[in-house]
C-alpha cells in the first residue's frame, strides 16, 4: 500500500507538472509594439520596438534593440534597474526610482490577467 501510494504521488506531480508546461504554452503572452519612456512623470520618448535606439534620460541609457528594451547603465547606487533585464512583452515596465525614469512597453494585447489567487 506504501508503495502505490509514492507510485501515485509521483503520476500526480508528473500530471500537475505537464499541465503547467502545457498552460504556459498556450497562453497569451501579448507582445508589446511600443517602448515609452517617462522622467519625472512626464513622456519623453515612444519608439517602436521594432526600431534600433539608444537615450540617456536624467542619468539612465536606454537601449532598444531586437524587439526588447533594456537599461545597460545607470548612475543611481544600487542599479536595480539595471538588473532588471530585458522587457518586450505589453504591461512590462523597468523603473529607476532614484532618477525618476520609467520605461514601459505598451501594445494592443495586454495580458487579461496578472495573477490568480485561489
Amino acid at each position: 500500500m506504501n508503495k502505490l501510494f509514492r507510485r501515485a504521488d509521483a503520476l500526480i506531480l508528473l500530471a500537475v507538472v505537464l499541465l503547467t508546461a502545457v498552460a504556459a504554452l498556450i497562453l497569451p503572452r501579448g507582445r508589446g509594439d511600443r517602448v515609452i519612456i517617462s522622467a519625472d512623470g512626464q513622456t519623453v520618448a515612444s519608439y517602436s520596438l521594432n526600431e534600433q535606439a539608444e537615450l540617456t534620460v536624467n542619468g539612465v541609457n536606454i537601449i532598444i534593440c531586437d524587439g526588447a528594451a533594456y537599461i545597460s547603465s545607470s548612475d543611481c547606487a544600487t542599479e536595480q534597474c539595471v538588473r532588471s533585464g530585458k522587457i518586450s512583452r505589453a504591461g512590462q515596465s523597468i523603473v529607476c526610482l532614484p532618477n525618476r525614469v520609467s520605461v514601459c512597453i505598451d501594445g494592443a494585447q495586454k495580458p487579461t490577467t496578472d495573477g490568480v489567487t485561489y
